[in-house]
């Protein structure tokens, strides 16, 4: 029999546990989500049964079964005990808890948090790099944006600013451009005028915002094309959005590092400039034309 995954002192009791003390008398289809569950039940808070069927290579009612053979009524029952968990592990306290357990931990001196923090993000880039789902998502999202009547960009909290990077760096290349402003009524006022030939981006991270979500199912009911930036294929962004870009960040340190989102931003618009490269150099020379000649530039 396989080796299920140990879990650690945040999920020894409830369903984690459960599922670990009833797999040695499971049949094999529900043994085969079990594991899927145990090794990925970060990603399985928020999946569809459907999807979850997919990763774990067995049919949906083999999913659904499986819930109700635990007690549960069903599998949206199993995935909310499974959700808060999740919620759990992902609040400031346990966060910064499972920081204390890192590489980067109390008692380094500064010199070495910053060689760490900064090896950390490079093994992050790497990470991203290396999904080759990525290039297809990203060509993707660049066709979409030169054929775009509008580009949205949505970010929420601290996300805003990942937002209005890629937001002002397009619009310097003359594309037209929008950063949704937070708030629910300014959210829904800005998102009404979204269009079938528009593009809206979202950016999304733990612990996500459920407006963020709202956004891209907005723009999908209007027809627009939905990207998410976002940390994983089974995050709650990327299961709702047309194309899912993955930007990879670490998952036991207090604050999400978003060095891999940055890089995204970057290539999104170096690909716009280098396919649409005439146009932009028209309005680059209508932005300098534009400009005071004396007392701007310091």
């Amino acid at each position: 029999m396989d080796r299920v995954s140990e879990p650690n002192a945040e999920t020894e009791t409830g369903i984690l546990q459960g599922i670990r003390d009833a797999y040695p008398g499971l049949s094999p289809s529900y043994a085969k989500v079990a594991r899927y569950v145990l090794d990925n039940y970060q990603d399985v808070a928020f999946m569809t049964a459907t999807y979850l069927a997919a990763k774990a290579d067995v049919s949906e009612s083999v999913v659904v079964r499986f819930a109700m053979h635990l007690g549960y009524s069903g599998y949206p029952d199993m995935r909310r005990e499974i959700q808060a968990i999740v919620k759990s592990q992902l609040s400031p306290v346990a966060r910064l808890a499972s920081q204390e357990e890192s590489e980067i931990h109390p008692g380094l001196s500064v010199e070495e948090i910053f060689k760490r923090t900064v090896h950390r993000d490079m093994m992050i880039l790497e990470q991203t790099a290396n999904l080759r789902e990525n290039v297809e998502a990203v060509e993707k999202t660049v066709d979409a944006i030169l054929g775009a009547h509008r580009v949205y960009c949505v970010g929420l909290g601290g996300l805003k600013n990942l937002a209005e990077m890629l937001s002002l760096s397009l619009g310097f290349l003359g594309y037209s451009t929008y950063r949704v402003k937070q708030g629910e009524v300014y959210m829904q006022h800005d998102l009404s005028h979204i269009r079938e030939d528009d593009v809206v981006i979202t950016f999304s991270y733990p612990r996500h915002i459920r407006r963020a979500i709202e956004a891209l199912e907005i723009a999908k009911k209007a027809g627009a094309t939905t990207v998410a930036i976002t940390e994983s294929f089974s995050s709650p962004a990327a299961l709702v959005a047309d194309i899912p870009i993955i930007a990879v960040t670490q998952k036991d340190a207090l604050f999400n590092s978003y060095c891999s989102a940055i890089s995204l931003i970057n290539t999104l618009v170096q690909s716009c400039l280098m396919k649409d490269l005439e146009r932009c150099r028209g309005e680059l020379k209508k932005v300098e034309a534009m400009l005071p000649e004396d007392d701007f530039w310091n």
